[in-house]
């Protein structure tokens, strides 16, 4: 069931930690703002700043709520999708639209977004285009669910990197169509998940191209990206940090030795494009040049005053 409701779409995003991985957050609320009737934040209690520059600009613009909330004792991953479905719960628009830290929108693609609820009313998901990048390097590519309508049985799955159904509905609809013998045989073929998320032709899903794809940062500079290895060590211990010292602004040399522990620990790390390209300076939302340039994060004036006019 939907909820009651007057905004139209809910942003909504948790961070813990943030900007000592140097996450683009600022730049990334900034360019989803003109999207959102609200943005929710949650801080999982961070000690190196993040909350506090929330705080900051959190006064600087009505739409953006902050809240705290300790992350459940879950697994490694399993802790992001448990605390994002908490936040996830606060959302009261007609639909919502999930947003991680390092994903910057680009300013060609955020009215397309902002408009897919009228050009498509009765679609249920959207997926998105995403490329991942260490620096200007892009390293894969895929489509992720996160712009949904405000039904109570979606929520973050897995370790919340896509929004899908969640195991109540799913139980619940198994149940269901014991009753209705073509349901029954139509979930038997298909499954749940596939009826409901992952079929591209159908009334409930829409795949979108965007004018740009979101770029989502696994790190803009390479000692960010070595901070965020090591906080994730057990999954990176094998990755060779003497090898990115020595060529400290090699991004290529960091995304084929990321790729090929990926691989090798079956992170499901997508082989498409097979090719590691660098995305040119140009091509980047606009936000994000001058910080790929000079390859150091620093918070910016200038984009404080994006999010108070956002």
């Amino acid at each position: 069931m939907m909820k009651a409701m007057s905004k139209i779409i809910s942003c909504f995003m948790i961070v813990k930690d943030v900007l000592s991985q140097e996450y683009p957050l600022l730049e990334v609320i900034a360019q989803a703002l003109p999207i959102c009737d609200e943005f929710l934040i949650s801080d999982g209690y961070s000690t190196d700043g993040t909350y506090e520059i929330l705080i900051e600009i959190s006064k600087l613009n009505p739409k953006i709520k902050i809240y705290r909330d300790h992350w459940p004792s879950s697994g490694e991953l399993a802790v992001l999708r448990d605390a994002t479905n908490v936040l996830r719960k606060r959302c009261s628009g007609k639909y919502i639209f999930y947003i991680q830290a390092n994903e910057v929108i680009h300013e060609q693609s955020a009215i397309m977004i902002k408009t897919l609820p009228e050009i498509w009313p009765n679609v249920i998901f959207f997926s998105l285009p995403y490329i991942q990048l260490i620096g200007t390097i892009r390293f894969t590519e895929e489509f992720r669910g996160r712009l949904t309508k405000n039904y109570d049985f979606i929520e973050a799955v897995s370790d919340a990197w896509t929004l899908g159904l969640s195991k109540k509905f799913i139980m619940r609809e198994a149940l269901k169509s014991l009753l209705t013998p073509s349901r029954f045989f139509g979930y038997l073929g298909r499954g749940i998940r596939k009826t409901f998320a992952d079929v591209p032709i159908s009334k409930y899903t829409r795949a979108i191209y965007l004018p740009k794809p979101i770029f989502r940062y696994y790190s803009i500079t390479l000692s960010g990206f070595v901070k965020k290895l090591r906080k994730h060590s057990q999954m990176f211990k094998d990755f060779d940090y003497g090898r990115i010292n020595k060529e400290p602004n090699d991004f290529l040399t960091a995304a084929k030795i990321l790729r090929a522990i990926s691989i090798a620990n079956n992170l499901d790390t997508p082989l498409y494009p097979t090719q590691i390209l660098e995305i040119p300076l140009n091509e980047h939302p606009h936000i994000m040049r001058d910080l790929l340039q000079k390859g150091v994060y620093q918070i910016r004036d200038e984009v404080k005053d994006l999010i108070k006019n956002g």
